[in-house]
């Protein structure tokens, strides 16, 4: 599990289920059905079909909820291309927070000049990522039976959680400190 995500359990399983639903795992039929989409091109969400994946979450949670990013090495053209929802960033990876992001693309992908900026679609098209508009409405679709859009915004628009004090080890108190960072205080 993430480290700053340990205290956000809903969103670590919609991550969780996000995953297993994009390349398949068990009890998850339409997850394979997703990764199918992605036959004609023959790579994964994460190595050529994260175009089509954002496009597909961006019809799926609506354009007035989300923004296109480009992850780069920066030069602005695109290595990889997200969708941000409230503070979270979601790709084939499932969902992560921009820290996470980023530190997986410049130590996981070996990009150590890693950044993120907004999505260009020239920026796009030149980067040579493939797009498929047909294929992104199928996967939304296939996404909207699984998971209602407007759920998964909520979810992912809610304020995040205080951490627990890093001295307290005790379950039953972390608990009590599950406060939201808006109107509650960690204890």
């Amino acid at each position: 599990m993430r480290s700053d995500m340990n205290n956000a359990s809903p969103i670590v399983s919609f991550c969780r289920a996000l995953r297993r639903f994009l390349y398949g795992g068990s009890n998850e039929l339409q997850g394979s059905a997703a990764f199918q989409l992605l036959a004609p091109w023959q790579c994964g969400w994460l190595d050529g079909g994260c175009h089509i994946l954002a496009d597909a979450v961006q019809m799926w949670l609506g354009a007035a909820a989300t923004t296109l990013w480009g992850v780069s090495h920066g030069q602005h053209l695109p290595d990889h291309i997200v969708v941000q929802c409230g503070g979270w960033y979601l790709d084939g990876d499932g969902v992560s927070s921009k820290r996470a992001l980023l530190r997986r693309w410049r130590r996981v992908e070996h990009v150590p000049g890693a950044t993120l900026f907004p999505y260009n679609a020239a920026a796009g098209e030149r980067s040579g990522i493939p797009r498929d508009r047909e294929t992104s409405a199928c996967l939304a679709q296939l996404l909207g039976r699984r998971w209602a859009g407007p759920a998964v915004v909520a979810l992912l628009q809610r304020p995040p959680l205080a951490p627990w004090p890093a001295n307290c080890n005790r379950p039953h108190v972390r608990q009590i400190c599950r406060l939201p960072v808006t109107g509650g205080r960690p204890c």
